[in-house]
Formats: C-alpha cells, sequence, structure tokens
C-alpha cells in the first residue's frame, strides 16, 4: 500500500454512510492498512519551552496548532477551484447549533467556496509528525539548531487515538484542485489539501494528525478557551523517550532528565560523531 491508497482508505471511512456501514469493520482495515507502512514511533521536534516541555513529559499534552502559525506560508493552498457537475443541494443551517459552522455552511450553500475554504483554514488544527529519527535537517530547523528537543511517540497508541485524522502528507510540485460540484466533493477535497505540500519539503516525512475544529466554535472563541482545545484532552500520549540536542544548556538538560526519571521516560543526548552522522546516546548526568 502506498500514502495514495492510504488516503483512498481514509477518505471512505471520514465520509462513510453510518446508516450502511454499521457492521463494516473500518477499524480491522485501518489497523491492517497502518500496519503495512512498519512505523514503530513517531518523532516530535520543537524548541525547548519552559512551560510547554513540561506539560509534554509531566501530563502527556499533546499541543495542536492552528494551521495559521505554521512555517509553511503555502499550507493549505490549492490551484483551481472546477465544478465536475453541478448540485444544488442544500444543507439545513438550522441543525447546527454554533456560529462558525452555520457560516460555514450558508458559505457551501451560497456557493461561497473561497470563504468556506479560508473559515475552514481558521477551523483547522494539526500537529506534525516524522518518522525520522535523527534528522540533521529536522534538528537544525525545528530543533532550535539542535538547542531543542525531539519527543519520540508510540505510533500505534496515536493511530488507535486519531484514527482516520493521522495520515501522511503527500508531497507534490502542483497544488491539488478543488471539486466544487457540491459539499461534499468540496470537503473531500479540502481534505487532501490540508495533507499536501510542496515536494520540496518531502525531506520531512511528516505524519500529521488534522483536526477540524468547526463544532467547537473555534474562530469564536477567547485564546485561553482556544488553548484548551488545541491541547485536546482526548489526546494525551506519554512520550517513548525524550531526545535533547547537543547544543542544549547543561542545566536544561539536567532539569528535563530530572523529569524524565520522575515520570519513567528514557532520555537520550545527541552526538556529533565522525563523519555526517548523528548519534543518539542514553544522557548521564
Amino acid at each position: 500500500m502506498n500514502k495514495e491508497q492510504y488516503h483512498d482508505l481514509l477518505e471512505t471511512i471520514e465520509f462513510r454512510d453510518t446508516t450502511t456501514d454499521k457492521d463494516k469493520s473500518y477499524a480491522q482495515d485501518l489497523l491492517k492498512a497502518f500496519g503495512l507502512f512498519e512505523i514503530q514511533s513517531f518523532y516530535k521536534y520543537s524548541k525547548y519551552h519552559e512551560s510547554y516541555t513540561r506539560d509534554i513529559i509531566e501530563r502527556n499534552v499533546f499541543h495542536l496548532s492552528p494551521l495559521e502559525n505554521l512555517n509553511d506560508p503555502a499550507e493549505h493552498a490549492f490551484g483551481s477551484m472546477t465544478v465536475v457537475g453541478d448540485s444544488d443541494h442544500k444543507i439545513p443551517i438550522d441543525e447546527y447549533g454554533n456560529l462558525t459552522e452555520k457560516r460555514f455552511y450558508k458559505y457551501l450553500n451560497d456557493k461561497k467556496y473561497y470563504q468556506a475554504s479560508k473559515l475552514l483554514k481558521e477551523n483547522t488544527l494539526i500537529c506534525s509528525l516524522t518518522t525520522e529519527e535523527n534528522s540533521r535537517l529536522m534538528w537544525a530547523h525545528y530543533a532550535d539548531n539542535h538547542n531543542g528537543i525531539c519527543i519520540e511517540y508510540d505510533a500505534l497508541d496515536i493511530l488507535l487515538h486519531t484514527a482516520a485524522k493521522l495520515a501522511p502528507i503527500l508531497y507534490n510540485n502542483e497544488a491539488p484542485d478543488v471539486d466544487v460540484s457540491d459539499q461534499i466533493s468540496f470537503l473531500k477535497s479540502m481534505r487532501k489539501v490540508s495533507f499536501t505540500k510542496q515536494s520540496s519539503w518531502s525531506y520531512e516525512e511528516e505524519w500529521r494528525v488534522s483536526k477540524v475544529v468547526l463544532d467547537k466554535d473555534y474562530s469564536n472563541l477567547t485564546d485561553s478557551e482556544k488553548q484548551n482545545i488545541q491541547n485536546d484532552k482526548d489526546y494525551t500520549f506519554k512520550p517513548k523517550s525524550v531526545t535533547v540536542g547537543y547544543k542544549m544548556k547543561q542545566e536544561i538538560k539536567d532539569e528535563i532528565y530530572n523529569l524524565c526519571q520522575m515520570n519513567d521516560i528514557p532520555m537520550f543526548c545527541v552526538e556529533s560523531v565522525q563523519g555526517y552522522d548523528l548519534n543518539r546516546v542514553p544522557y548521564k548526568q
């Protein structure tokens, strides 16, 4: 199975007809398909932050970030919007309970797809992960030039809690087009947009958790209320290990080591060795 085929399966799961597919074991299909990638761990490279890093180690916080906060200005970019057959189906807006959802589905009913895509982007949270265990580029670009950390997570644990919201990034030289024939076609297209990046980013080997929070009325919340949704209590994962960069200050390494010891998490430190390789060794005070 390749990544495109995996996305096809996830699309089937996300947009299944729950009235007719009740007996089909999509969970079993998902586990089998994911197993074919033979991924044991995901890794999260980041800067050291006094409170966030402590929260990750002590409270197993798994932080989701708004798309607009990411470092790629072309996140959520798409090509043209095309109509492959037209539909006048209208979504009954009164069924939705908050202002953000009502506004979003009114845009769809009025065929204002650019406005709908913008609102969807504002209400999408993600956490970017990689399968790269000890990447020089990831240490340099995301982990504060070796002053930061790399958190290892159990891949199956994340899959079991996030299901179809976890998927690999598809790298392409062209942004995907969006089918605006009807609401479902639009939503399927925008799902692909969320998981597609330009090919120059392919070194990241990214998998991401992407969660749409229209139902939380995210756009209309205060910053503190948004923070509670970004640190979703349904997504708490104990790190499998913590690795610190070789440039990190000694006192910070020792502080993180003590936190790891208290929470029974192995800790490693990166060392630069002969040639181009980086070596990850158990940390010793």
